[in-house]
């Protein structure tokens, strides 16, 4: 086991099958969610069997606030040869969590919520391209990785902006997901999409929070970074230009995608 370069968490081998991880591993102390303790929901490990049979593995992993864990005794794995995430039990004790898992030969993921990084949404963006979707870069973060949007063009000059966000905040990975199925939906015949792009230009930002992503955050761009869908938090790149794509399209309907690990 060993943490990936997206989302990773430190990791400490307690036995030959059993590590022991701290999701909320930070580089420098944070506030809100990035706050040690309790700092954040974001958790992503990747697990290597390299036998050729299934092995059993424990994961006890410590988010240091008993509050926390109470939305956290589960979670998603996905072995390399699967098109879907599966949801999985574990077991709550106190600031604690274990999962006894038995992992396939090859590569598994396991993360809290099924997980979507910043090389993902760089693929989606050029396949929505090449299904003709017009591409474009807002600006850049603070790293320098894209803000991306995609639109889809009214024919009727008229039509209002109908704007989409979606990852403000790291962890909430549905909306990753979303924007790929209303992208699709988008570019296909249906009458019903056709329809909706005959009253409204659509654009659409499937990653506002990219620096986010990529470090393992869960709410703000980096540790006392800021939040993207407030008007103003901390001063980053990716919000100015967020806010300014925002005003240039004065949107009819602005619609923000969230989620929660809430289990309930």
């Amino acid at each position: 086991a060993h943490p990936l370069e997206e989302g990773g968490c430190r990791v400490r081998r307690l036995g030959p099958a059993a590590f022991a991880l701290r999701p909320n591993a930070r580089r420098r102390p944070g506030v809100s969610e990035e706050g040690i303790p309790p700092g954040g929901s974001r958790f992503w490990i990747r697990l290597r069997n390299r036998g050729r049979r299934p092995a059993a593995v424990r994961l006890r992993v410590d988010w240091e606030c008993a509050d926390r864990t109470l939305h956290h005794d589960f979670g998603y794995i996905r072995h390399e040869r699967d098109a879907d995430w599966r949801l999985v039990p574990a077991a709550r004790r106190g600031a604690v969590v274990d999962y006894r898992l038995a992992i396939a030969p090859g590569v598994t993921d396991v993360a809290l919520t099924p997980e979507y990084g910043y090389g993902d949404c760089a693929v989606f963006v050029q396949e929505a391209a090449a299904a003709g979707a017009q591409v474009q870069i807002l600006g850049r973060s603070r790293a320098g990785r894209a803000i991306w949007s995609l639109r889809f063009v009214s024919p009727h000059r008229r039509a209002g902006w109908f704007f989409v966000q979606a990852r403000d905040h790291a962890y909430e990975s549905s909306g990753s997901y979303a924007m790929e199925g209303i992208a699709r939906f988008l570019a296909s015949k249906d009458p019903l999409a056709g329809h909706v792009r005959g009253k409204f230009h659509v654009c659409l930002v499937p990653m506002t929070n990219p620096d986010g992503v990529h470090d393992g955050m869960s709410r703000l761009t980096w540790e006392r970074g800021a939040d993207m869908n407030r008007v103003h938090t901390a001063a980053d790149p990716a919000h100015r230009a967020l806010r300014a794509a925002i005003d240039a399209a004065r949107p009819f309907v602005h619609m923000n995608l969230h989620n929660w690990t809430d289990k309930f």
